[in-house]
């Protein structure tokens, strides 16, 4: 069995996520483009080869990228948006020049879908989203807390074929309080 881990979960920086990894005995790991406020550190082209290179030498495979700035600088906030899109932006450019497969999307902190406007924005960030990262092939994964009657339609209203779900239960019940067990059977 084949296992793999967040690099925010590990010790050390982003520069040493890569040989912690490989110390634990891991294969994989999900990487995060970093802030807006710190110049969305894997955007740089000299971290992105310095990541490559690491990975290669210990044997993991960078699996996913994850825009966690937008639990930050949200795409529901309009005052916000313009941060938000860049990131996404950044993330799509940076999973392709690194040949990362996929992004993942968090809906939480200020990200959180708690109105109707908000979920109406969250379907317009992805079909833009979606549609970007479709030209690069590069697989987009929404992690939030949409409860599954809500999901179905989300997931036919942005209807992208590289639009995937991250489900992790224990959001579900940290951010809500909802029984994630009882989730999965519906």
């Amino acid at each position: 069995m084949k296992l793999g881990i967040p690099q925010w979960c590990l010790p050390g920086g982003r520069t040493e996520c890569i040989s912690a990894a490989s110390r634990l005995g891991l294969h994989y790991i999900h990487v995060d483009l970093g802030s807006h406020k710190d110049g969305y550190p894997l955007w740089n082209e000299g971290i992105q080869e310095q990541l490559r290179q690491d990975a290669e030498r210990n044997n993991i495979k960078i699996v996913a990228m994850a825009l966690n700035d937008l639990c930050k600088n949200a795409f529901v906030k309009e005052e916000q948006k313009d941060i938000a899109y860049e990131t996404l932006r950044k993330g799509v450019e940076a999973a392709h020049k690194m040949k990362i497969p996929a992004l993942t999307i968090p809906s939480f902190g200020s990200n959180l879908i708690q109105t109707k406007a908000d979920y109406e924005k969250t379907i317009e960030a992805y079909k833009y989203l979606c549609d970007l990262a479709g030209q690069h092939d590069v697989t987009v994964y929404t992690e939030n807390v949409m409860l599954p009657e809500e999901l179905h339609d989300f997931m036919n209203r942005v209807h992208a074929d590289n639009l995937k779900l991250l489900y992790d239960s224990q959001n579900y019940h940290v951010v809500k309080d909802y029984d994630s067990a009882a989730l999965l059977e519906q």
